[in-house]
């Protein structure tokens, strides 16, 4: 079995590895969780709701550089790179999901880098660069809040948005007023907010 066909089943909980002949080199998760090819490296399954509204929402990330928070494996990073952005940068605390990030990004002509942090660690100041473009915090808001508390997730917070002229977030219903008015303290200002099938709000929120 392949590196990298372990790494994948390592980051689905409860994954049984099914037997794979040796020579086939491309990784996958099965039952409708993840797919890509070495040649094609289309994905598909149960990834509609982390893309829902990402793609309509008058984003341009065309030359862009782009911050991904809490980037999994990587999966819209990938998405996202297929519009050209200059540059995607990704951190996730997992490092399986870093390490899947990183496989999926070989042979991408995008500019990228994928660093297993904690937002919580004194390391981020030094990992994070001074500008982006566009910061992606998808789903990831409330999992600080758990994680960090709600004070210090809200410093951290404001402390990434502080390196942003735009920014993409998604939120689990009912969350959408609270992370505009701590985007708003630092000044931002929402250009758009899209609710998807399964209730989340995908918030484009845009720097005076």
């Amino acid at each position: 079995m392949s590196f990298a066909r372990q790494q994948l089943d390592r980051v689905r909980p409860g994954a049984q590895s099914p037997s794979v002949k040796e020579t086939n080199p491309a990784p996958f998760l099965e039952n409708n969780d993840l797919w890509w090819s070495n040649k094609q490296k289309r994905f598909k399954g149960t990834w509609d709701d982390r893309l829902d509204g990402l793609f309509s929402a008058e984003v341009d990330y065309a030359g862009k550089s782009i911050l991904d928070v809490g980037c999994n494996m990587g999966i819209v990073a990938y998405e996202i790179s297929k519009l050209g952005p200059s540059s995607i940068h990704g951190i996730d605390i997992l490092k399986p999901h870093i390490e899947t990030a990183r496989m999926i990004f070989l042979g991408c002509p995008v500019q990228s880098q994928f660093d297993c942090l904690d937002l919580g660690s004194r390391k981020l100041q030094n990992v994070l660069k001074p500008q982006y473009d566009i910061v992606m915090l998808l789903a990831v808001y409330h999992h600080m809040q758990w994680s960090l508390g709600a004070d210090k997730a809200r410093r951290v917070l404001c402390d990434i948005a502080g390196r942003a002229q735009t920014i993409v977030a998604r939120v689990p219903p009912g969350k959408d007023k609270e992370m505009i008015a701590v985007l708003s303290d630092v000044g931002f200002s929402i250009k758009s907010n899209h609710t998807s099938p399964l209730g989340s709000h995908l918030m484009v929120l845009a720097k005076h």
